[in-house]
């Protein structure tokens, strides 16, 4: 069973920023980043600085009330406050390293689902999750990643304490 869209991370923009800026936790056969994001620059800009600049430039009024709107982008990271309500986004990376067979790599991965659906009631929300799965993952069973993924997702303070 897959893990449901609003749990999903998803982009390659999102999985670098975990990547670059999220802790760390080990385990033997995973590696779990989480970052809590923090808000975009452009939701802190204020929008009279905005306004200003473009009238010092000579922009038109049009341009102006653009500048002073904000950007509706859905790929903008949401502000601290959005985050905290929103769900916590897990993605899963498996290099063909660990195997070279895909049907190795998908059996793996699917088990890492099943254990993260598992632990869902007890995740905290409003953070991203990336977890790096370790050739040592091939001998590991669903007890294991389960066990694992508590470990290393309490340890990062994204499972709520027992």
């Amino acid at each position: 069973m897959a893990l449901p869209k609003r749990h999903r991370l998803q982009s390659s923009r999102s999985f670098s920023q975990v990547y670059k800026r999220g802790q760390k936790a080990h385990a033997r056969c995973l590696v779990a980043r989480a970052l809590a994001p923090q808000p975009s620059s452009s939701a802190n800009s204020r929008p009279e600085t905005a306004a200003k600049t473009s009238a010092e430039s000579g922009n038109s009024s049009a341009q102006l009330l653009k500048a002073q709107s904000p950007k509706t982008d859905s790929k903008r990271v949401p502000d601290r406050g959005d985050f905290a309500l929103a769900s916590t986004r897990f993605g899963i990376s498996i290099s063909r390293k660990v195997s070279k067979k895909a049907v190795v790599r998908n059996h793996i991965k699917r088990q890492i689902r099943a254990a993260l659906l598992a632990l869902m009631p007890q995740v905290r929300g409003g953070r991203w999750v990336v977890i790096t799965v370790r050739s040592a993952a091939v001998t590991c069973e669903y007890d294991d990643f389960l066990r694992e993924l508590r470990k290393v997702l309490t340890a990062l303070e994204v499972l709520h304490g027992d």
